[in-house]
């Protein structure tokens, strides 16, 4: 697969539709949204780390330049309560891997 040469994670809203409890499982309703900026088309690929049993990502292909926002989907089950920190990161070679920004999430 033709990962996208560059894009660039410059802001973050976090946006979960339910609550995260510890022992339930994510689904397609536990979204994490980023707004990106495109300057090379193609597909990508972003991913978070697993952290507490759960991770979010996604992968898809830009077929604009310029700002558009992306959808990370949860997955995986939280295996206790509390606050992690999250790091999605563009999946690829240099320079195209490891931009990221974190986000703290409260599983209950």
């Amino acid at each position: 697969m033709k990962l996208l040469r560059k894009i660039i994670l410059f802001s973050l809203y976090l946006f979960i539709t339910t609550k995260i409890l510890a022992q339930d499982s994510l689904n397609n309703t536990n979204t994490v949204s980023f707004k990106v900026y495109v300057t090379d088309l193609g597909n990508y690929s972003v991913y978070t780390k697993k952290n507490n049993g759960i991770m979010f990502g996604t992968s898809g292909e830009f077929s604009q330049l310029g700002e558009q926002t992306i959808v990370l989907t949860g997955s995986g089950v939280p295996t206790s309560g509390g606050t992690f920190i999250f790091a999605p990161a563009i999946i690829g070679p240099a320079p195209r891997g490891g931009n990221y920004c974190g986000f703290p999430l409260r599983v209950q």
